[in-house]
């Protein structure tokens, strides 16, 4: 397992590195090829950080909890900070939660539309500006 974090010159693996607070080699979570392999999964640092953050997260709700006695081991405050991190580095990097899109569809089996629709009332802000008094 190969494990570099080197400040100067920075590269993509330290950027992510640090992103996820992964920078003491004797605790690493991850290891560079992972790294490598999650930057050219998700296209950039970013969203690599986002998804082995994500990643982390599951693993650690996978784990189950220990117990002996007295003595307990419970995931939920690494899974509660590992949470409050992606919030943070979501809204760092501008990167949504989620998205949304509009895609219009047709029924292709209507004899009287071979294509899909175009509507000529609605510009780039979404609002219809379509006229119904004068037909435009």
């Amino acid at each position: 397992m190969t494990f570099t974090y080197t400040l100067s010159p920075a590269n993509d693996i330290t950027r992510v590195r640090y992103g996820i607070r992964d920078t003491d080699s004797t605790a690493a979570m991850f290891s560079d090829e992972e790294i490598t392999f999650r930057i050219s999964e998700t296209g950039d640092w970013k969203h690599a950080v986002i998804d082995m953050l994500t990643g982390k997260i599951a693993e650690l709700a996978n784990t189950p909890d220990f117990g002996a006695g007295d003595f307990r081991i419970s995931q939920r405050t690494s899974i509660e900070a590992l949470q409050k991190l992606l919030a943070l580095r979501r809204q760092e990097y501008g990167i949504a939660l989620i998205t949304a899109s509009a895609n219009y569809i047709y029924r292709p089996d209507n004899s009287s539309q071979t294509s899909a629709p175009t509507f000529n009332g609605l510009d780039d802000d979404g609002i219809n500006d379509y006229d119904d008094d004068n037909g435009y």
